[in-house]
């Protein structure tokens, strides 16, 4: 089997390296430059490549080196293994000085706006080494992740890992309401005691189906006997959802910390979906976290309780 290769020592990180630097470069003697090694020691090492899988893995030819399709398959998973020795270096580091390291950050857009970056900047103003990687992604990406390690804790709506979260702990940080906003000036904007009914025929823009908000917002027309209107755009991302409420004179549906951020928009004053969301924390409940993704939590739940204050805190 291939843990043979490994065991007799044939095959080594240097040979990943060497191939990955030798396709970006498309030229042995650049490569050797890129690497600061000799050119006859790199083609050494591309010839003992080779020889490990009993195929040729690059054409050699007047104009410069390519990969054949061989190599075009080691290569990605070349990629893959440099990329996770990468991670695992900057990760373990973590567990050396507790204020490195690396942590990778779920961020479901809805209800994050305000909490996360006031978390990281509280991190920051202690710890200023350590790698924080966000990204932005749904539940139904978050969750394989956080259960993969692949992410060490997901930020936002927590309905929306419940159910479907195996090996997954959640964990509360605070709840908050969900508005109905318009564009300034928008005529809505004037009514007193506006309704659904009322509003209904106005061109709205509301989650995408598949996700948990869109579930209660659908409810909440259902609960006021309105159907849902027919002028629909629907999307995810807040900051093209307040393009659309401005361009279209739309109607959205949005976090209340999310409403407060974009400009030029504002919520309706009355609570028309009488909805609320749980904002919190997921994350795998075993094994335990590492000492930097441990820091990042506990700021986290610090700016919540603090009622998401912005701006980094005095570190003394």
């Amino acid at each position: 089997m291939a843990y043979a290769k490994l065991i007799d020592g044939r095959l080594k990180l240097r040979h990943f390296v060497i191939a990955l630097a030798v396709a970006e470069t498309g030229s042995l003697g650049r490569a050797a430059q890129v690497l600061h090694v000799s050119q006859p020691s790199l083609t050494r090492l591309v010839h003992d490549l080779e020889a490990v899988f009993g195929t040729q893995l690059f054409d050699r030819t007047a104009t410069g080196t390519a990969p054949t399709p061989a190599g075009e398959e080691f290569l990605r998973h070349a990629a893959a293994i440099v990329a996770t020795l990468a991670t695992t270096d900057k990760r373990m580091a973590s567990y050396v000085d507790g204020s490195a390291g690396l942590v990778t950050v779920g961020a479901y857009a809805v209800g994050s706006s305000d909490l996360l970056p006031a978390a990281i900047a509280r991190v920051k103003a202690v710890a200023p080494r350590m790698q924080i990687r966000l990204r932005d992604a749904t539940p139904d990406i978050l969750i394989p992740a956080l259960q993969s390690g692949e992410v060490d804790l997901a930020i936002g709506r927590i309905e929306s890992y419940l159910g479907r979260s195996a090996g997954l702990t959640t964990e509360v940080l605070h709840r908050e309401p969900i508005v109905v906003v318009a564009a300034a000036g928008d005529p809505a904007l004037r009514h007193e005691a506006p309704d659904l009914a009322q509003l209904r025929d106005a061109p709205w823009v509301l989650p995408l189906p598949q996700t948990a908000l869109r579930h209660d917002i659908d409810d909440a027309f259902r609960r006021r006997g309105v159907e849902l209107p027919e002028n629909l755009l629907e999307c995810n991302q807040p900051s093209l959802v307040r393009d659309l409420v401005v361009a279209c004179g739309a109607l959205g549906v949005v976090a209340r910390s999310v409403a407060e951020l974009m400009p030029d928009v504002e919520p309706l004053g009355r609570d028309l979906l009488g909805l609320t969301q749980q904002v919190g924390l997921a994350y795998r409940t075993e094994p335990g976290p590492t000492p930097a993704a441990a820091a990042v939590r506990s700021a986290l739940r610090a700016t919540a309780a603090a009622g998401a204050e912005h701006g980094p805190p005095d570190p003394g």
